[in-house]
């Protein structure tokens, strides 16, 4: 069977996603972390991942637009989680929405 070309275009993205994600992990610290900071930045990933999970939701529901709509909203957040763009580009390959 042969591969869908955005198929190929997912994974792709995945692995340079993966790869920037691991780069930025890398690099040194900021130079704002303090607590008000750290305060702040624990909030948005807690909004981000709850973002992703209302999506998740809406894909077990079978409404992928809704979840499009909310992975969109965590990587608005958090830009540097490379499975909520995985997730994303799957189900706008399946509304062929790309």
């Amino acid at each position: 069977m042969k591969n869908h070309p955005v198929i190929a275009i997912c994974q792709i993205i995945a692995v340079s996603l993966v790869n920037l994600s691991a780069a930025s992990y890398a690099q040194s610290p900021e130079q704002n972390s303090g607590p008000r900071h750290q305060v702040a930045k624990t909030r948005q990933s807690k909004m981000a991942q709850s973002y992703f999970n209302q999506g998740k939701s809406f894909v077990t529901k079978g409404k992928h637009k809704e979840a499009i709509i909310y992975f969109t909203k965590a990587i608005k957040i958090e830009p540097n989680v490379p499975n909520v763009y995985i997730y994303r580009a799957a189900f706008y390959s399946r509304l062929d929405m790309f």
